[in-house]
């Protein structure tokens, strides 16, 4: 029976490393800079809708501050509303006309982030 859980647990081991390593072959990291304008997928779905009429996304948003290589905190509005997101909740924004607040929201991040690098 030892014997028998041994062998059992070496292939679950050599599995796991190849699931490790096929999903690392195929995630991609986006990062962003401070000032960048991203999409946020949309976790809430509403109820009685389909879900092909839903917008997949809400924004677009702005990159205030990089927390981490995976971790951003964007701002939510114009009036500084921020929120702490993983990378994989982000798409960037490709659009020709943002919204007018993240403009100025985007020059302010970048401002901010060039003051933080300073010190």
């Amino acid at each position: 029976m030892h014997h028998a859980h041994q062998i059992a647990r070496k292939h679950l081991q050599s599995a796991a490393r190849r699931q490790k390593d096929l999903y690392d072959a195929r995630v991609s990291q986006s990062t962003y800079q401070p000032g960048d304008l991203v999409w946020l997928i949309a976790d809430s779905r509403k109820i009685n809708v389909s879900p092909k009429l839903q917008n997949m996304y809400d924004g677009p948003y702005v990159v205030k501050r990089t927390i981490s290589c995976l971790n951003y905190l964007i701002q939510l509005d114009p009036y500084g509303k921020e929120k702490l997101v993983h990378h994989n909740k982000l798409k960037k924004y490709a659009g020709e006309n943002p919204p007018r607040w993240t403009i100025k929201a985007s020059k302010v991040a970048v401002l901010e982030s060039r003051i933080i690098k300073e010190h």
